[in-house]
């Protein structure tokens, strides 16, 4: 089985794999605000990462004296392989025949179907990409145990950083969860490693709970000197940015796997993440864009990113449509990140306690 060169275009199919993964794909799968898409021409990255501990203020000296020295901030590497993810789709010996027929009376059906087939796989793609980014943004590691690969990149998100509230934030513990009280030391804890949180991502399965919170309802009420009944997200918003925390910003992108819905941010953690980006997802060559750059259909300094190709069966006929890419999202920086686990139930001991 090889790649088919004569019935679509390879850089045309290349082209729109990439256009619609840029106009119509980022705007669904919106995790590259977080970690946003950086191109390597490597499939394997080593990134710095840097000291977020400034260097010591400057002294007062004597005229004629030499200043003090003082010492570099700790620099370190990160680095491991970026791994391929695939999805490819069959047009089976009948359906091709089927469409071949038609070609004889309409422009192309064919041609038409395998465009389509494209848009599915980098879709499916794409998706996959996007778990991984929320799987690392939750807890710092990007675990992939599937079809042969092990691959587990852990960028050592400090412990305490990845917490469970000490009571959950449902509406049945409205009177007693502490949502701006969690919110204000999960801010503290990202300072003390020097950074701040810029935004308190969550599902909208979160704010019910939060619109007659007791503790939310109670800082409204010092704000307007009329304790509510109920809140509006516009309220909700208020009463962080009186405290001095940033807004909440809501994710709700489902995809399918396995044949299942499912979210791709769980609804019972809220990420607390920095407002400049603090990570990248990395997108290398893929051995098909290497084959096609070879072939002088695409440039060779634009093999990495994702790539579309049809391939073909003799026996049976069968024409495949292949999206696929090389891509990872790596962390450099992980104390800048902070996770709560807000609906485990209503747990005793200390406030911090790790997931």
């Amino acid at each position: 089985m090889g790649i088919l060169y004569d019935l679509v275009d390879p850089s045309e199919l290349v082209g729109f794999a990439r256009t619609y993964a840029d106009e119509v794909l980022n705007n669904r799968f919106t995790g590259n605000q977080y970690l946003p898409n950086r191109y390597v021409d490597d499939i394997e990255y080593a990134l710095k990462r840097l000291g977020l501990t400034d260097v010591d203020i400057a002294k007062y000296r004597s005229w004629d004296t030499q200043p003090p020295m003082t010492g570099r901030p700790g620099i370190s590497r990160v680095r491991g392989e970026i791994a391929p993810v695939s999805r490819q789709i069959a047009l089976g010996e009948e359906e091709g025949l089927r469409l071949r027929g038609l070609g004889q009376k309409v422009n192309n059906p064919l041609i038409d179907a395998i465009f389509d087939d494209v848009e599915r796989m980098i879709r499916s793609v794409e998706g996959r990409i996007e778990v991984a980014r929320f799987d690392t943004l939750i807890d710092g590691v990007c675990t992939l145990h599937e079809n042969g690969l092990e691959l587990e990149a852990d960028y050592g998100m400090p412990a305490d950083h990845k917490v469970v509230t000490p009571v959950a934030w449902t509406i049945g513990n409205k009177a007693t969860a502490l949502p701006i009280t969690d919110m204000l030391i999960a801010q503290a804890a990202v300072e003390a490693q020097g950074g701040s949180i810029g935004k308190f991502v969550m599902s909208k399965q979160r704010l019910p709970a939060l619109l007659v919170n007791d503790e939310v309802l109670a800082y409204a009420g010092s704000i307007s000197n009329l304790t509510p009944i109920r809140l509006r997200l516009a309220d909700v918003q208020g009463v962080l940015e009186d405290q001095g925390l940033p807004p909440i910003e809501f994710y709700d992108v489902q995809i399918r796997d396995n044949g299942m819905q499912r979210r791709v941010l769980p609804p019972e953690y809220v990420l607390c993440l920095p407002s400049d980006p603090f990570g990248v997802t990395l997108y290398g060559p893929t051995a098909e864009a290497v084959l096609l750059a070879e072939k002088g259909y695409i440039k060779a300094k634009k093999a990495p990113g994702l790539v579309a190709v049809v391939s073909q069966n003799e026996t049976p006929v069968q024409t495949f449509t292949l999206g696929t890419g090389v891509a990872l999202p790596v962390v450099p920086n992980p104390e800048l990140m902070y996770t709560m686990k807000v609906d485990a139930g209503t747990n005793s001991g200390a406030i911090v306690q790790t997931f």
